[in-house]
């Protein structure tokens, strides 16, 4: 298992993904992640589970920027998560930091995208809409909606209280 003590160098991305015992799931979260136009990314896995099967996904897709984590002690879905925002402690490093779900995954450009318009427009932040698909057994569509529907306009930039209201009282944040 390698480390993940790396150091900090311009232009990485550390994706950290909170997880719990959705392998399946995982492995499409994780491919996601190694397909990215932006190879330059370090993806930490947090295991919420207590079994060894999520390092046995992490392990088998063989990738060395792929850093898997167990969880000392059960943290929940809202610690687990809550762990991916922090910016402290035991992390990487990276200049640029983002939270992928295991339940969900990026286009091919996404990292890409949000660096370049991180540093074109002198942010430090950013919150991105998702779309929804609908999965069934066989088959992943579109559905032509997304997680904050119509609460963030598309392509939008916010000040910090402008975001931070948005947040508070569109999602609770």
């Amino acid at each position: 298992m390698q480390s993940i003590e790396y150091t900090k160098s311009e232009g990485w991305v550390e994706v950290r993904v909170p997880t719990y015992k959705r392998n399946v799931l995982l492995l499409s979260c994780l491919s996601s992640i190694i397909n990215q136009t932006w190879q330059q990314w370090r993806a930490i896995v947090f295991d919420d589970a207590s079994d060894n099967e999520t390092r046995e996904v992490v392990d088998e897709i063989g990738d060395w920027r792929i850093c898997y984590r167990a969880n000392a002690v059960r943290l929940g879905a809202a610690g687990n998560l809550n762990q991916c925002f922090q910016t402290k402690g035991y992390y990487a490093g990276s200049l640029f930091a983002c939270c992928l779900e295991d339940d969900n995954w990026m286009y091919p450009h996404a990292i890409e995208t949000n660096i370049q318009t991180l540093i074109s427009c002198g942010g430090s932040i950013m919150m991105r809409n998702q779309d929804i698909f609908k999965r069934s057994d066989d088959d992943i569509a579109p559905t032509k909606q997304t997680t904050l529907g119509p609460w963030f306009a598309k392509s939008a930039f916010y000040g910090p209280v402008e975001l931070a209201a948005r947040s508070m009282f569109y999602t609770g944040i």
